[in-house]
């Protein structure tokens, strides 16, 4: 069980080895490139989701979680509604993809973001005490 909650832990803090690791396990089953890449964006978009909670929380002392989830919520209803205006029906597999892959976009930027800053941060109380 240890060892679980240390590999979740692993794979929540650096959702970028996530991707790479679900990119090269998905490319070694499926043997198509466009595919893997697409599996792993849809797999660890969700890591990114939990690692920008944790480090606003950690870097702003913050608590967040209503908002992040209105602003999924706030992504999917788009989604949504561009797919009934564009194609008049509501496909719910095409909607998920396309949450999940805003989601990726929108989490991975802001990951790098607050990695940034969070060093910068680190560094600058480091050098100021």
């Amino acid at each position: 069980m240890e060892y679980l909650i240390f590999l979740g832990s692993i794979l929540i803090t650096y959702p970028i080895v996530t991707f790479l690791l679900i990119k090269i396990l998905s490319k070694k089953i499926t043997k198509k490139n466009k595919l893997s890449t697409q599996i792993a964006i849809d797999a660890s978009s969700i890591f990114f989701i939990i690692s920008v909670y944790y480090l606003i929380l950690e870097v702003f002392n913050k608590d967040i979680l209503f908002y992040l989830l209105l602003f999924i919520l706030i992504i999917g209803l788009i989604v949504v509604l561009l797919q009934w205006k564009i194609r008049e029906e509501i496909k719910f597999i095409n909607v998920v993809k396309s949450v999940l892959r805003m989601n990726f976009i929108i989490f991975f930027i802001m990951h790098i973001i607050l990695l940034g800053y969070g060093l910068f941060e680190y560094v600058n109380s480091y050098i100021n005490s």
